[in-house]
């Protein structure tokens, strides 16, 4: 009898141990949990864009042609007009499209600008100034798109503008060495709608469930006149610059 139970015991024991290593599953590690989260990336389909614009800005400026030049004049010191660095901002949406295609549409204050600095060589009088005009935009892009975790991207954009506000800022000094400035701001004498075409291209690189970073160098130019049609020049913004931000999963 003694025998018979120590019998059973041991089966007992051996089964035990024999149906814990059955169900016993080891753990994921760290690395592949991480991996499991980041496969999750490419079913962001929708997200949202906050972004910073730093650009460089010029013009193309020219005595107005129309009815035969009959407004426009000569360029003067505007000829010597240079390049202005800007910001502007913006938000946006960017969706997928069918076969490596993804479309971005939203709305941004965008701005151009040019600038002047005149020093007379024969006294220490000086005078310049830096002229702003303000956008509220609508900016449309297709662009196509390659990579998982870090993607690049490159594509062709419509920019509609809405003209919201010209400034200038003034500074001068006189040959008494006297310090002055003025502001100059209207919304007089400018197309209220202006058209531009962008290129651009850009790498985003994503770092945990979907949210992302991106940097995204752009060129954009003003395709119709930005001065009304009986000033004396015509004027089409040029700007290349860098978009910088952050995009965020909406599905």
């Amino acid at each position: 009898m003694k025998s018979l139970s120590y019998g059973i015991v041991c089966l007992m024991l051996l089964f035990g141990n024999h149906a814990h290593a059955q169900i016993e599953v080891p753990e994921p590690s760290e690395e592949e949990v991480v991996v499991d989260e980041l496969l999750l990336l490419d079913e962001v389909k929708t997200e949202a864009i906050v972004y910073a614009n730093w650009s460089n800005t010029n013009r193309v400026l020219r005595p107005n042609s129309a009815n035969d030049g009959l407004f426009g004049e000569p360029l003067g010191i505007r000829e010597d007009e240079q390049n202005l660095n800007v910001w502007s901002y913006g938000i946006a949406f960017r969706s997928d499209l069918r076969n490596r295609f993804m479309w971005q549409g939203g709305i941004s204050w965008i701005r151009n600008g040019e600038t002047f600095n005149y020093e007379a060589t024969d006294s220490d009088s000086t005078f310049a100034y830096q002229t702003f005009y303000n956008y509220v935009a609508m900016p449309l892009k297709v662009m196509f798109k390659y990579g998982y975790r870090v993607r690049f991207y490159g594509g062709l954009g419509l920019t509609p503008q809405m003209f919201f506000s010209y400034r200038q800022e003034q500074q001068w000094t006189t040959v008494n060495n006297t310090q002055l400035d003025e502001t100059i701001k209207t919304r007089n004498g400018y197309n209220s709608f202006v058209l531009s075409g962008t290129v651009t291209a850009g790498v985003q690189l994503r770092f945990n469930k979907g949210s992302s970073i991106f940097i995204e160098p752009e060129y954009r130019i003003h395709l119709t006149n930005s001065y009304g049609a009986i000033d004396s020049y015509e004027h089409f913004g040029r700007a290349f610059g860098v978009n910088m931000g952050l995009t965020f999963p909406i599905r």
